[in-house]
């Protein structure tokens, strides 16, 4: 096959893969040529050289003739194939329009990613500290020290406070949860307790920017991160009244 790379290149822009334009280069250099010719010519196998010309004659670029048994293969003309590439670009500038309203309603749309395992639920939380917004919690605290290790959750603090991440907390009444409203000004923390016996709870939520993580742990390590600043702004709105009812930690 003539060594020209430029051309290659061209047809690798107008959508061709390399083997293909290997494969059509040589059909239309050869004029009628079998595979076995365009195999050597184009220095593909002949078994890709199969499978190639079967999704070249789909797109209309190649057709097949037949002179006794044998079948041989020829090339549209570069011209036929460059009107077969601008009819399919006007077809699609004709759906623009239509995919552009699934584009634009799937921006809309929120997402929504799942976590499982200790090590996912770790790389969930980091989100908060990429984010880099203020943090909006509650939480039971009791089981997060239960199902995380605690270095990473005591290093996961720090590494908040050095980014100059604050956070509201509203957390069940005890030992692990005090500790946090004895640290709260160190760490850039506010506390509110709410007594266990009423509103016992064994799950964990974060809202920050336009996002709300929610983890699990009785029923395992389970998590959903949610993008979508509706939703966070609802959930803000809540924390804010559930803040607005909690007890200020005082400190005996």
């Amino acid at each position: 096959m003539a060594n020209n790379h430029k051309l290659d290149n061209l047809l690798s822009n107008a959508g061709f893969t390399e083997k293909e334009a290997a494969v059509y280069l040589s059909a239309l250099e050869l004029g009628r040529a079998s595979i076995l010719d365009i195999a050597r010519h184009s220095n593909v196998k002949r078994s890709t050289v199969y499978e190639i010309i079967d999704i070249l004659e789909d797109k209309g670029y190649i057709k097949k003739t037949k002179q006794g048994k044998k079948h041989y293969f020829v090339a549209e003309s570069p011209k036929t194939v460059l009107g077969m590439i601008k009819e399919k670009e006007a077809r699609f500038q004709e759906a623009l329009p239509q995919l552009m309203s699934l584009f634009n309603a799937q921006e809309k749309r929120p997402k929504v990613y799942f976590f499982q395992g200790e090590s996912e639920i770790r790389q969930m939380y980091e989100e908060t500290v990429r984010e880099g917004k203020p943090i909006l919690n509650y939480t039971s605290v009791i089981e997060l020290y239960q199902y995380l290790d605690k270095d990473w959750v005591d290093d996961y603090i720090k590494r908040r406070v050095a980014a100059k991440i604050p956070s509201r907390i509203i957390v069940l009444e005890s030992p692990e949860s005090i500790d946090w409203a004895e640290s709260a000004a160190s760490e850039l923390r506010e506390v509110r307790l709410i007594p266990k016996k009423d509103y016992n709870f064994s799950a964990d939520v974060h809202i920050f920017g336009n996002k709300v993580i929610v983890a699990t742990y009785r029923s395992g390590l389970f998590g959903i991160l949610i993008e979508d600043e509706n939703i966070a702004q609802m959930q803000r709105v809540a924390f804010e009244l559930m803040w607005l009812g909690a007890e200020k930690y005082k400190n005996s």
